[in-house]
């Protein structure tokens, strides 16, 4: 029995030992939107870190590296590499807050954080919840609204009117989602998301007018100030929150702050400095972020600002989140030409509708069922810098899609307007109404045409559409292009399906610049079955994969 108890202790002692190691080890890992930080602890405190690694928390899937460890969003989403996972204990948390005394609000507290080369992070998979469904709901009106801008005026002004309103809208619902994410959704981000949810609503509100040349109905001044005190909001819910991660939270929104200033010094200046201002805050506000993220790995940086813990995004959450914002943006695009379409039966107008629908049923599945499933590491686990670029672009892609929709549902709109219209009842043709101009008579069926319309879609409104298709697509590829992706089959590699789906997007392109004579109806099918070709091409690789395997698992890259 004696040889036994020697060989339990000499476990024990080796286990402390790499314990040791990895606390000790580097501090260069760091969530994808916080670069961590605390405040160096005094030993007893650190003891009560320690504590809230609960000893069961951890199961190695090959125990010869420190990345191959198991987590049930291993699965989904891929192995960590050169991290290790430890599950935190929700109430042992609370009790650290309270012995820091680091906030007053002890149930406002980091649900995953970095310390070193170990994540820290709650032991069950997180799910998006009611509340932020409900937020989401907001949005689609909010979209609606900022769609209007650019699809009504398809012109360089509408444009930029249109990304001066987009970026504030999108960015008031990250900010949101990054709250929710880091700290959860409990009673006091209730609160808290209330009143941006009502900010957000003002915004909305005071869109459309915020160029207009009548400064008493110019509704810059009330937009820009709700999204600033949004903002502000959300700046301070997660400085009472942030805890021993609190020098992390103040390095990454020191950039949210300067990204404020350009704002705040439009309100009081000139209204024909404002476009600049505004864009420069845009500017600063996209980049400064993740360029401070990345800016980290420099030495220099490091020794400037010394971080120890960082926070952390819960991946399945927030790719979630993202996921659902995408649906919710092309939802809008599916409500908004239906809107507006006139056809009551299989015509013209009925095809182009239906052209629509195809057209967005395609996006949906290529960037869900294709670009979601293709992958054997998310951009999040194969590393920082493609993370950062995974998460940088949903903003454009969300704005794009808007700009695409908002002039889809015009053009269908304006051609349902215009098409000529048959009626089959002589008796009827009373209560037929149009702005055209002649009627024709012809075996009881009246013909209402207007001959001012001309079937060509407008230069403006043929770019936002046919150009956005192509950048949609572009934008896909380089989110597809972040993740470690699987092979589909052996004469479909990667880089194949890279160059077809950017010499399509280049093929857009040139036909909505030499395109201008083609109808409207006829580029609608061209965008369409173009967006099918390619959904098609796609699911024949991975179903030519499941045949050759004959596991139905596609074979990793």
């Amino acid at each position: 029995m004696s040889e036994i108890a020697k060989e339990i202790k000499d476990e024990e002692i080796a286990m402390e030992v790499d314990i040791d190691q990895l606390d000790e080890g580097s501090h260069e890992n760091m969530d994808l939107m916080g670069v961590g930080g605390c405040n160096n602890f005094a030993p007893s405190q650190q003891n009560i870190v320690e504590e809230l690694v609960m000893s069961d928390s951890i199961t190695q899937k090959n125990a010869s590296t420190i990345g191959e460890v198991y987590h049930e969003s291993v699965d989904e989403f891929g192995e960590l590499t050169d991290t290790e996972i430890r599950y935190i204990d929700t109430s042992e948390m609370e009790k650290l807050d309270r012995e820091l005394r680091h906030t007053w609000f002890t149930n406002i507290h980091v649900r995953q954080y970095f310390h070193g080369n170990i994540l820290y992070r709650e032991r069950h998979m997180r799910k998006v919840t009611w509340d932020e469904l409900f937020i989401d709901l907001l949005y689609v009106a909010l979209f609606n609204r900022a769609g209007h801008i650019i699809g009504h005026h398809p012109d360089m002004n509408g444009l930029t009117e249109y990304l001066l309103v987009i970026y504030p809208i999108i960015n008031s619902w990250t900010l949101l989602t990054y709250q929710s994410n880091r700290y959860g959704v409990n009673f006091y981000f209730k609160v808290y998301s209330w009143f941006a949810v009502v900010l957000a609503a003002v915004m909305g509100v005071n869109c459309e007018n915020i160029a207009n040349s009548d400064p008493h109905e110019n509704t810059s001044h009330p937009f820009i100030i709700s999204f600033l005190i949004a903002r502000f909001l959300y700046l301070l819910y997660g400085g009472l929150g942030a805890n021993h991660q609190r020098k992390s939270y103040v390095l990454l929104s020191f950039m949210n702050f300067v990204a404020s200033i350009p704002w705040i010094i439009s309100l009081f200046v000139d209204a024909k400095y404002r476009n600049i201002l505004w864009f420069t805050s845009m500017a600063l506000d996209y980049f400064g972020s993740p360029l401070t993220i990345l800016a980290y790995k420099v030495s220099s940086l490091k020794n400037f600002v010394n971080l120890e813990y960082s926070m952390a995004l819960n991946i399945e959450h927030f790719v979630e989140r993202n996921g659902l914002f995408v649906i919710v943006a092309l939802g809008e695009v599916v409500i908004a030409f239906l809107f507006e379409s006139r056809g009551a039966h299989v015509s013209k107008t009925f095809l182009a509708t239906m052209m629509g629908i195809l057209i967005s049923f395609s996006l949906n599945w290529i960037y869900f069922n294709i670009d979601g499933t293709s992958f054997k590491i998310h951009a999040f686990r194969r590393g920082k810098f493609y993370g950062v670029i995974w998460n940088m672009m949903h903003t454009p892609l969300i704005g794009t899609i808007i700009l695409f929709g908002a002039n889809m549902a015009v053009i269908v709109e304006k051609y349902s307007n215009h098409q000529s219209l048959v009626v089959k009842n002589v008796g009827k043709a009373s209560e037929a109404t149009t702005n055209s101009e002649s009627e024709v008579k012809n075996n009881g069926t009246i013909t209402i045409k207007n001959e001012e319309y001309s079937d060509v879609i407008p230069v403006g409104a043929r770019w936002c559409f046919v150009f956005g298709a192509a950048l949609i697509l572009l934008i896909f590829t380089i989110i597809q292009s972040c993740h470690i992706s699987v092979i589909h089959s052996c004469n479909v590699a990667r880089i194949k399906r890279t160059i077809i789906r950017v010499g399509i997007s280049i093929g857009l392109g040139l036909f909505a610049a030499f395109g201008e004579k083609v109808p409207t109806l006829e580029t609608m099918i061209i965008v369409a079955f173009t967006m099918i070709f390619l959904v098609s091409f796609e699911e024949w690789g991975r179903i030519q994969s499941k045949k050759r395997n004959g596991n139905g698992e596609d074979k990793k890259k």
